[in-house]
């Protein structure tokens, strides 16, 4: 980010007397718009996660600009919040404190509205909680799970019976619930959640009380991995997931809980089990950019997906997580996005390049999948960039090596690959088990760092 360019936080905040401009008002309340530079002291604000539907109402705020519209969720959304956290001295939400370019389309109003987008990250992390405002369906899909989780655990303490066989339907029922509902799906729910230092769960129903993601996240555990005892050996692996987008949820969620911040190859895998055609290009890695830093990050306006796929790489690099390496693509000796953005030269053939995956609408798009669909833990993966000849050399790094002409049987050949694409739900794109872009030698992890062979 340039020098002279100065990112400010918007956020609704308590209006006075002498507050200039339009007011929004929620239960009697009255807020307005203020500003604060990066840097200073802010309030102890909540952020207000929530998806928008299909339903657009004019937007209150803005009526000099145009025709600006919000989401007919965006009000009943913050009513939420302000009635569950009414000691919160300011909130965030997309609609008000997002800039919109103004009437004449100015380039300071569309800067000042990409800056706001490029620091993301920053706005999740300075939060002193996050709240996702749910629809009445899917927060009651979860109380249900928790409730019968709490009575399941009561009943096995007091009479250590076995899980009621007719919980199974109800289970089914509201996971069913849970992975169609439209935060739940989003891509940007990774970033959100990594970023943020406390995590509840509303209804839109302004009534209901919060839920914090540990009971919520504990009984959805709970609850997937009885249904998945239902699935003898291989069959866990090998048979479809009948829910990818909750499975990558949970899994968020003990991500968040067990750690104090992501790493690139944390980030790669958990969005590489949302299905394909959901990944849209430029939400994909605007979101993988803000889950691995809290810093604003300038990103090329009106970017292409390679554009944003260096812009990810430059990130990494200049934050020392060089666990993007361990990514399932080509490795090509051409200039490649990310040593481009730091040498401008021809590189040894260590940094990926994005391969190309179906998207959305038949329409394809650049992704890294990561090498292995398992979930890693640790900071990051340490390393020295050397800028002169765009040579990297990994850091704390344990190499187990395989007996010279050691090879998988058939059978185990076979097993590997059907789990591995059953996993990923990206079936074909790593190879047959016969040729594949990266070979695995052994996987191993050492003090949080990730321990491997890879041969190119």
């Amino acid at each position: 980010m340039a020098a002279t360019e100065i990112f400010r936080l918007r956020l609704l905040e308590p209006a006075s007397q002498n507050s200039q401009g339009p007011t929004i008002e929620s239960l009697n309340r009255k807020f307005c718009l203020t500003s604060h530079e990066d840097g200073t002291t802010l309030p102890q604000y909540t952020f207000i996660s929530y998806v928008w539907g299909q339903g657009r109402v004019p937007n209150p705020y803005y009526p000099h600009v145009g025709p600006v519209q919000l989401s007919d969720r965006t009000l009943p959304a913050l009513t939420a919040a302000v009635n569950n956290f009414p000691d919160s001295t300011g909130f965030w939400i997309d609609a008000f404190c997002i800039p919109v370019v103004d009437a004449e389309g100015s380039e300071e109003s569309r800067r000042e509205r990409q800056m706001a987008l490029e620091s993301m990250g920053y706005v999740y992390k300075q939060a002193k909680r996050m709240v996702v405002v749910l629809p009445d369906l899917s927060y009651s899909a979860i109380d249900t799970l928790i409730s019968e989780r709490d009575s399941r655990r009561l009943m096995r303490y007091q009479q250590r019976i076995e899980h009621p066989k007719h919980l199974v339907e109800l289970e089914s029922t509201n996971f069913d619930v849970l992975e169609e509902d439209g935060w739940i799906r989003s891509v940007w729910t990774y970033q959100e959640v990594m970023n943020s230092d406390d995590v509840f769960f509303l209804s839109d129903d302004a009534s209901k009380k919060p839920i914090t993601v540990y009971k919520a996240v504990d009984a959805l555990g709970d609850h997937q991995s009885i249904l998945r005892e239902r699935m003898a050996g291989a069959a866990r692996f090998t048979e479809p997931r009948k829910y990818p987008r909750l499975d990558a949820f949970i899994n968020l969620g003990g991500d968040w809980i067990s750690s104090d911040g992501g790493n690139a190859l944390q980030v790669m895998a958990n969005l590489d089990h949302r299905p394909p055609n959901e990944r849209r290009a430029m939400n994909y890695w605007h979101a993988r950019i803000a889950a691995v830093t809290t810093s604003p990050a300038r990103r090329p306006t009106n970017a292409s997906d390679l554009a944003l796929a260096a812009c990810f790489i430059s990130v990494c690099n200049e934050i020392g997580d060089f666990s993007y390496i361990f990514t399932a693509t080509p490795r090509e000796s051409v200039l490649n996005p990310g040593t481009a953005a730091l040498t401008g030269r021809r590189v040894r053939n260590w940094c990926p390049s994005p391969i190309t995956v179906p998207g959305p609408d038949n329409r394809s798009h650049l992704e890294f999948p990561a090498i292995l669909p398992v979930y890693s833990s640790g900071k990051k993966q340490e390393g020295k960039l050397k800028l002169s000849d765009g040579t990297l050399r990994l850091e704390n790094m344990t190499v187990f090596e395989v007996e010279p002409g050691t090879r998988l049987s058939p059978r185990a050949t076979h097993w590997f690959w059907t789990w591995h694409e059953g996993e990923h739900h990206l079936g074909g794109v790593f190879g047959d088990g016969n040729e594949n872009y990266v070979n695995l030698s052994l996987l191993g992890q050492k003090e949080g760092t990730f321990a491997m062979k890879l041969t190119f």
